[in-house]
């Protein structure tokens, strides 16, 4: 998985991974040039991202992660039978190109400051929902750009004095298939037992 920029650190990405899928069963890449892109193998891997759009350097500079290269590779590894999990800050798409957006579904607005949201699974049959309840956890309440006809919605949220909005879909594209998943900003959120189950479900779909 490609975790970690400025806003979100390795402690919480890491607790929420571990929530879900215990210890050792995931490998985390925080440097974008460190991770194995031309590695990724449809039968053998999950892409997994927890990044936003632009990785911050110590001197304040930004650079720009996702290039064209890399959503290209990603795209083919999808195309080709490949799963992507996009978890909370993995939906900041702002500087990506249309095809790292397309394979996400749906590209984040706006949150307003950090609040009580409510997560409640849509009536829908689907594995990725199964025993996952209602929950409510101290969160941002993202706000995204979704495009409905092509995802299947999972997961709604609603906070108060704020619109309710979708919080989880997925999609399959080409051989593959990709996820979002919009929990996941605080300790409370991604340690919760119905947001844990919510990745773990999904996991086991895309494998």
């Amino acid at each position: 998985m490609l975790m970690e920029d400025k806003w979100h650190p390795r402690d919480i990405i890491l607790a929420g991974m571990e929530a879900a899928l215990g210890k050792g069963n995931f490998t985390a890449v925080v440097d974008p040039e460190e991770f194995p892109w031309d590695a990724l193998k449809p039968a053998e891997a999950i892409f997994v991202s927890q990044k936003g759009e632009n990785q911050e350097l110590p001197d304040g500079s930004k650079l720009r992660w996702i290039t064209a290269e890399r959503e290209k590779i990603l795209r083919d590894f999808v195309a080709a039978g490949g799963s992507a999990l996009f978890i909370h800050c993995g939906t900041v798409l702002a500087d990506a190109g249309e095809g790292y957006q397309t394979l996400v579904g749906g590209n984040f607005l706006q949150h307003p400051k950090q609040c009580s949201v409510t997560y409640a699974p849509l009536k829908v049959n689907h594995p990725i929902l199964e025993g996952v309840g209602p929950f409510t956890v101290m969160d941002e309440h993202y706000h995204c750009q979704i495009d409905i006809t092509k995802v299947t919605p999972l997961l709604a949220a609603c906070s108060q004095g704020n619109a309710g909005t979708l919080a989880a879909w997925c999609q399959e594209i080409g051989k593959g298939r990709t996820v979002a998943l919009c929990p996941g900003h605080t300790l409370e959120a991604v340690n919760n037992a119905n947001a844990a189950r919510l990745v773990a479900n999904t996991v086991k779909w895309l494998s």
